[in-house]
């Protein structure tokens, strides 16, 4: 049956309605907002998604040290974070030439280093929004290879155990502290921070001291 309000179809109109319904859905505009998966994706940290934070490790005038495990190959280094005091002073460009100048094997070896990261999301307000590896970094990274301990940490050990700190032990470190610093010296490059807790400790086949932290260097 038909039915017919005001001389109008009513079965006609309802016909209509369903097409209406199944219709293409209307095609949002390109230029159109990106959603928030595509947002995030696009001001990833370049250092927070080659490396996971693990533990802090040392604080320095010029940073904090953290222990991080790298994500491809699950090995840990030390990676610093140069605060901004030390790049008003121009120590964060001062400590990374020279760690890209140099080459020995008592010397610490820079792996790689990261630019701070400044996504879009920090400069529209939505940086608090993000995960925190999406976040704003204000600080320049520097990544080494992590040591078992400082030189300070170890006399601390030894100190109660005088005979587990044997003389060739010593003689060995005594011998790559020199070493590293003829190299520098040779180079043309003064340390003028020398002290236990910037040289790092190594056990493997034989103890190896490294010279580290280049914040006073010159």
């Amino acid at each position: 049956m038909c039915l017919h309000v005001r001389g109008i179809n009513a079965q006609f109109v309802v016909c209509r309605l369903v097409l209406i319904f199944r219709a293409e859905p209307r095609r949002e505009s390109s230029t159109m907002k990106p959603d928030r998966r595509e947002f995030v994706a696009a001001a990833a940290d370049p250092f927070f998604e080659s490396f996971e934070l693990a533990n802090q490790i040392g604080k320095g005038s010029f940073g904090d040290v953290w222990l991080v495990r790298q994500r491809k190959s699950n090995k840990y280094w030390a990676a610093k974070f140069l605060d901004l005091r030390a790049c008003k002073h121009g120590s964060e460009s001062q400590e990374l030439r020279i760690l890209q100048s140099i080459d020995h094997d008592c010397v610490v070896r820079l792996k790689d280093w990261y630019k701070p990261h400044l996504p879009a999301s920090s400069r529209q307000g939505l940086d608090l929004l993000q995960p925190y590896g999406y976040r704003q970094r204000l600080e320049t990274v520097l990544v080494f290879p992590a040591y078992d301990f400082d030189l300070r940490s170890l006399l601390r050990l030894r100190a109660a155990c005088p005979d587990d700190f044997p003389d060739d032990h010593r003689r060995s470190i005594c011998k790559n502290i020199f070493c590293g610093l003829a190299y520098l010296h040779g180079l043309g490059i003064l340390h003028r921070d020398i002290k236990p807790a910037n040289i790092f400790i190594r056990y493997g086949k034989t103890v190896r001291a490294v010279i580290g932290t280049w914040g006073s260097g010159r």
